[in-house]
């Protein structure tokens, strides 16, 4: 197999998994608290949009000429944050316990 073959195939294999481990949730599990995820530059993006942006965020937290600004860092839960709206379709984000 030539280099050319084998970086296809790693990154077919990359790809699969990475849409394996996307489980995108509302919530969190225990606890039921509305999560939202985390972008490379700092963004804030809802489960919604996670979803249906599904594949440019995957190309883009794999690759490195991908957009960064789709890059998952991770996933967070908002516990307290009434003023937090996601960067993409600017829907609020539920918090789980309001301004407190």
């Amino acid at each position: 197999m030539t280099q050319t073959q084998l970086r296809a195939t790693y990154r077919d294999l990359t790809f699969r998994t990475a849409d394996n481990v996307l489980h995108v949730s509302a919530y969190a599990w225990p606890g039921g608290y509305p999560t939202y995820f985390v972008t490379n530059d700092g963004g804030s993006l809802c489960p919604q949009c996670v979803r249906s942006e599904r594949n440019r965020i995957v190309h883009a937290t794999l690759t490195t000429y991908g957009d960064r600004e789709w890059s998952l860092e991770g996933q967070d839960v908002n516990y307290e944050d009434d003023h937090l709206f996601c960067d993409h379709c600017a829907r609020q984000i539920e918090s789980a316990y309001g301004g407190v």
